[in-house]
C-alpha cells in the first residue's frame, strides 16, 4: 500500500504571507501614483503659467486608503483651465455694468466694459490629465512588479 499525506497549513501559511506581500505592494504602488499625480499637476499649472493667486495649485489634494487613492480639486475653474473654454458672452447679471479693476489683485484703475463682452474662448492648459498620464507610467511598471514578485 502507497500513502500520501499532504498537509495542507503549511502551504497556506506561505500562500497568506504572499498575499499580504502581494496587498502591501499594490497599496504602496497606489500611494505612490496618487502622490505622483498630486505632484505633478501642480508643477504643470506653475510650468504652462497657469498659476496666478495660486488657489488652484494649493486646492489640489491627494488621499489614499488601502486599494483606492484619489487626486482632485473643489475650484469650479479647474476643468476651464484643464479643458480651456469657448467663445462665450459674459453678460450682467445684478450690476449695470461689468467692470474690474487692473492689475493682479485688483489694486489698479477701474476698467468698465458695458452691459456684455464677446469673450474669446480661453485655451486649454492641461495639467490634470498630463499628470495622470505620466504617472500611470511608474505605476504600472510599480503594480507589475508588485503582482510578479
Amino acid at each position: 500500500m502507497i500513502k500520501v499525506s499532504i498537509n495542507i497549513d503549511e502551504p497556506k501559511g506561505y500562500l497568506n504571507e504572499k498575499i499580504q506581500a502581494i496587498k502591501q505592494n499594490v497599496s504602496n504602488a497606489i500611494a505612490d501614483a496618487v502622490l505622483k499625480v498630486e505632484e505633478l499637476a501642480k508643477e504643470n499649472l506653475q510650468s504652462n503659467h497657469s498659476v496666478r493667486t495660486g488657489a488652484l495649485v494649493s486646492s489640489i489634494h491627494s488621499q489614499f486608503n488601502g486599494m483606492s487613492g484619489t487626486v482632485g480639486t473643489n475650484i469650479e475653474y479647474a476643468p476651464y483651465v484643464e479643458y480651456g473654454t469657448s467663445p462665450h458672452v459674459i453678460a450682467v447679471k445684478e450690476k449695470k455694468v461689468l467692470a474690474t479693476k487692473e492689475g493682479i489683485g485688483g489694486g489698479g484703475a477701474w476698467v468698465v466694459f458695458g452691459k456684455e463682452v464677446n469673450h474669446p474662448g480661453s485655451a486649454a492648459k492641461p495639467f490634470f490629465g498630463p499628470a495622470v498620464d505620466e504617472a500611470m507610467v511608474q505605476f504600472k511598471e510599480d503594480l507589475n512588479k508588485a503582482l510578479n514578485d
